[in-house]
């Protein structure tokens, strides 16, 4: 059935499956790596096919390329980060092992007719939206081995990609669902509720001055001097090359010479003098992004050659080198080079901050790069006592104030389940409820905790309920619920509803259908390669 489906949908389904894998240009096919996984160390084993650490390693990096391009640089720098993509990766991996063969098995194929539909939707391939063949050969060109190896990944990744689509594409919604869920999503409720703010609870809050110092003690993360380093510095910057930039008149006028068919309007040729700023700036340009390319390959060479000084860099480059005040790990600073996260979290590297080592090359926007390396490092130490009683005063009064918030907040739930009206108690302490009406689950006025917590509680319950909201403590109590009503939608409303359901519904047969998959596989992972 699935097979049908995707002889009928053609080249929709083929947009599809290119659009959602990302067809890659460079690298290694699928098949490459299931082959050659016999001589290198083993990451993982899906039923008899080898995942090398080799080529596990090939596909991390290509990862961390994509995602530093999406996020930016020093986004997959702290061993944490690493760890994340590294289980994406094999998880990925692993995916599409377990997908081609399920595959293989249901019948699936993929005809010649298909992968070239795919070849055409490659943005690469294509000049002003459409397909180019010129594009395709000059790619080609550069390498003969780019043919076979670009239509074996479109021939693999169309394979693997039509169990996904075609189990996604096969959902459905039935118009009771569709209603049961309209009823859900669009239904009002109407309840009260009450903030008990802590500060009404200051004045019951007695501290000693041993309690003080035993709070202290021990909370003394919470009275920390931040831990800070001074950094130098080398900064290379496209604005700094273009100031020492100079365009001669006679380059203008060969540029202008070479380029004639650019500067014609109407069939007549511009005259030089009208078009002279244009080139100019044209040709600045040019060589300022030669310029900073060619430096910027120097930097991160050298950054890495010579790890343990910016000097070679510095006479390599011609640039000063440059030394900031300190830093600490929260950064803070508006201005220099603290208000760039990328520069923080690279001083505070154990390689930079540890092993005394120059930091890779850091881009801070499209025209400037920086290698640092630490100067000076202060630890955190724990501030003296008499220098922060004032702030562990008020943070002790602030937490003793909220615990009798929320002691107060469960007596209320006693008296109200014992048949007391609860109204005068709250009066007592300065509260009183606020009444909402008809409000939504997208509402935006109403605290958001609240609302959640009026949407959780259960039709029929009697008694409020407590829940936090920040440094406060509220009660709130459910009056009324108006179930949603989809004849008050509009046909596009509950297309878009029955699209998103559509849509959730695909994506738990998909996984349902993985699942079955994989449980049938022999799986071994190795993590300690």
């Amino acid at each position: 059935m699935l097979q049908t489906l995707n002889e009928k949908t053609g080249k929709w389904l083929v947009g599809i499956i290119v659009g959602a894998v990302g067809i890659s240009l460079v690298g290694l096919g699928f098949s490459q790596y299931i082959r050659e996984g016999s001589n290198h160390n083993i990451v993982a084993k899906i039923d008899g096919y080898n995942i090398t650490q080799r080529d596990f390693q090939a596909n991390y990096e290509r990862m961390k390329k994509v995602v530093e391009s999406q996020l930016g640089r020093g986004m997959v720098a702290d061993q944490e980060a690493q760890k994340i993509l590294k289980e994406k990766t094999l998880q990925q991996m692993t995916q599409r092992i377990v997908m081609q063969k399920a595959a293989y098995n249901l019948g699936f194929n993929v005809s010649q007719k298909q992968v070239m539909e795919a070849v055409k939707e490659i943005p690469a391939f294509q000049v002003n939206g459409k397909f180019s063949p010129d594009k395709l050969k000059t790619y080609i060109e550069v390498n003969p081995r780019n043919k076979s190896q670009l239509l074996g990944e479109l021939n693999e990744q169309l394979l693997v990609g039509q169990p996904s689509v075609g189990i996604q594409e096969s959902a459905f919604v039935l118009p009771d669902e569709l209603n049961r869920w309209i009823s859900v999503l669009y239904q009002k409720r109407d309840f009260d509720y009450v903030v008990l703010s802590s500060n009404k609870f200051k004045h019951d809050v007695k501290i000693s001055n041993k309690d003080l110092i035993t709070f202290y003690e021990n909370h003394k993360a919470d009275f920390m001097s931040p831990e800070k380093v001074k950094v130098s510095y080398i900064k290379l910057s496209a604005n700094d090359i273009k100031q020492s930039m100079k365009i001669s008149d006679k380059e203008i006028v060969d540029y202008y010479k070479q380029n004639k068919p650019s500067f014609t309007k109407g069939g007549a040729l511009i005259p030089l003098r009208k078009v002279k700023k244009q080139i100019y700036n044209r040709l600045i340009s040019q060589k300022v992004q030669k310029a900073f390319s060619e430096k910027a390959e120097i930097l991160e060479d050298m950054a890495f050659s010579n790890p343990t000084s910016l000097k070679p860099l510095a006479k390599a480059l011609n640039i000063k080198i440059q030394k900031t005040d300190w830093i600490s790990r929260n950064g803070g600073s508006s201005s220099g080079l603290a208000k760039y996260k990328e520069v923080v979290k690279a001083a505070f590297l154990p390689d930079t901050l540890e092993q005394g080592n120059n930091s890779r090359a850091l881009q801070l926007d499209d025209s400037t790069l920086v290698v640092l390396r630490v100067n000076d490092h202060v630890p955190a130490k724990a501030k003296p006592f008499a220098q922060v009683e004032k702030s562990v005063r008020s943070l002790m009064v602030a937490k003793k104030s909220a615990e009798k918030a929320k002691q107060f907040a469960y007596k209320i739930v006693e008296e109200a389940k014992h048949g007391k009206s609860v109204d005068s108690l709250l009066r007592s302490h300065g509260f009183k409820w606020q009444a909402e009406k008809n409000v939504g689950r997208d509402n935006t006025v109403v605290l958001s905790p609240v609302t959640q917590a009026a949407f959780s509680i259960k039709e029929g319950s009697k008694y409020p309920v407590v829940i936090t909201t920040f440094d406060n403590v509220a009660l709130v109590r459910l009056d009324k619920i108006t179930q949603g009503d989809s004849a008050n939608l509009s046909r596009e409303d509950k297309k878009g509803i029955k699209m998103s359901l559509r849509a959730n519904y695909g994506m738990s047969a998909f996984r349902a259908f993985y699942d079955s998959q994989i449980n049938q596989m022999d799986v071994k992972i190795y993590t300690d390669n």
